[in-house]
């Protein structure tokens, strides 16, 4: 199934959040404009950097009046902890099955798991623009999230155009996410997450050095760079999100 394109209307649907409590697209929509960040769950260190840069520049989704969720198949125990740990200002919703990932074309059937993506949704439920990464490392810049913020629509006075949206086409109460697997990866310490993408860095930084002595194509050597500024920008987040737990490492 292909990711929905621009343009086109938001697939409505009800997750619980972390708190267990019913999150309804239409319903956010009735508020602003929404933003639906898609991500693989705690274990992931991209994931955990990508939300900390999102919580640390909470402020502008906050001015612009743009509602901010996101959505993995983690159940709502988990999901509660990651955004304690990661000191998340936004809901994260529980997808226990990849329903919704499917409706809008993020889930990948061969790998079984979300596909990480951000879906920008006007207030009268109109997708705006959605960015979706081809691996675990290809992630939204900052320019580029500060750009899909600045262009959404927001609510109209007096109208209520989110309706069209009708009935949920995915509705999952608390009662219906399984229990939690415990064979599943385990969540990272912020500590263990700052001393991966330092190692990440590193290695990064060797493998530019490599392609540049021996003289690999300009285009390989921008995204081996590209990378690296998203490794250091993640591992700064979590650094941050490290000091303002009291922690220096």
């Amino acid at each position: 199934m292909q990711e929905l394109s621009a343009g086109v209307r938001a697939r409505n649907f009800e997750l619980p959040d972390e708190q267990t409590m019913p999150w309804i697209l239409s319903g956010e929509l009735e508020i602003g404009a929404v933003v639906l960040v898609f991500y693989g769950g705690d274990w992931s260190a991209y994931d955990n950097g990508q939300l900390a840069g999102l919580a640390r520049g909470f402020e502008e989704f906050d001015r612009r009046r743009v509602n901010l969720a996101a959505i993995s198949v983690d159940p709502p125990a988990s999901s509660l902890a990651l955004k304690n740990k990661l000191i998340l200002p936004f809901p994260l919703l529980t997808d226990p099955y990849g329903e919704v990932a499917r409706l809008y074309g993020l889930w990948n059937e061969r790998e079984a798991e979300v596909r990480p993506g951000l879906v920008a949704i006007d207030a009268d439920g109109t997708i705006r623009s959605t960015l979706v990464g081809d691996d675990l490392a290809d992630r939204p810049t900052e320019d580029q999230i500060s750009e899909t913020i600045r262009s959404l629509k927001g609510r109209t006075p007096g109208a209520r155009p989110a309706r069209r949206l009708g009935e949920p086409e995915v509705q999952v109460t608390s009662d219906q996410v399984p229990e939690p697997d415990n064979s599943a990866p385990q969540m990272l310490s912020l500590e263990r997450l700052v001393s991966y993408f330092d190692g990440a860095i590193t290695a990064t930084q060797i493998l530019g050095s490599r392609l540049e002595t021996r003289r690999r194509s300009r285009s390989t050597l921008a995204e081996t760079e590209r990378i690296g500024k998203t490794l250091r920008l993640y591992r700064d987040y979590l650094r941050e999100t490290a000091w303002m737990h009291g922690l220096d490492f």
